[in-house]
């Protein structure tokens, strides 16, 4: 069943807009290869970043609800993405609760990782920012590969995260270089290490939402598909 939605793909190069603002809602996708994100112009012609994508996740759930678009998609790397048509998903919803389950899911974590990204933008000094980010990308990613350990691909450049993190390029670069000089973490080009990942869970009060779940009602729930 869950073949059945990465059946069709569709490329893309690194800077593509998928999909803008207001545009009509026609599918929802998975990200087979690549590093996305999702984005909205402020009024005064800045951009705020949503979301971060990587392979395995699945984008556009908060859409389906609506006619158009809440926001526009672009790809940091290339990419490879599936897009399934909304009004397919009906039948998967009949066929399996399985996949109804996963999707609802998915869903749900993504709003409370949403909750996470909030209070550490609102609360969290800039090179806190950073590195909570960091662990939530860390942490993602763990979901299909439990042997990532710390140093892991992070192709999000210094202007993409000040507009995730509500900071300025400069910020960014100067905090940087305070958590590389405190032994915290590496960042060289397009790959990160986590020096003392510990530390930075402590400092941060990280929680790691991929890891940490109860998924007991999802298996009586799928039990019978």
């Amino acid at each position: 069943m869950m073949a059945t939605l990465e059946e069709d793909e569709v490329e893309f190069r690194a800077g593509d807009v998928v999909r803008g603002t207001s545009d009509e809602v026609e599918s929802i996708y998975i990200v087979k290869e690549g590093w996305l994100f999702s984005a909205v112009e402020l009024g005064d012609g800045r951009r705020q970043i949503l979301e971060f994508f990587v392979p395995g996740d699945v984008v556009g759930l908060h859409d389906l609800p609506y006619e158009q678009t809440s926001y526009e998609l672009v790809t940091l790397t290339e990419s490879t993405l599936c897009p399934f048509p909304k009004e397919r998903l009906g039948p998967v919803f009949e066929t399996s609760r399985a996949v109804t389950g996963l999707l609802f899911t998915f869903s749900l974590i993504d709003h409370v990782i949403m909750l996470d990204r909030l209070k550490s933008i609102g609360r969290l000094a800039a090179k806190d920012r950073i590195a909570h980010l960091m662990l939530t990308v860390r942490s993602r990613l763990c979901i299909t590969n439990d042997e990532l350990g710390d140093h892991f691909f992070f192709p999000i450049p210094q202007a993409e995260m000040a507009d995730a993190l509500g900071l300025t390029p400069v910020t960014i670069s100067r905090s940087k270089a305070e958590l590389q000089q405190e032994g915290l973490i590496r960042w060289q080009r397009r790959e990160v290490e986590l020096l003392d990942r510990a530390a930075l869970e402590k400092r941060t009060r990280f929680d790691a939402r991929y890891q940490n779940l109860d998924t007991s009602w999802f298996t009586t729930l799928c039990g019978g598909y």
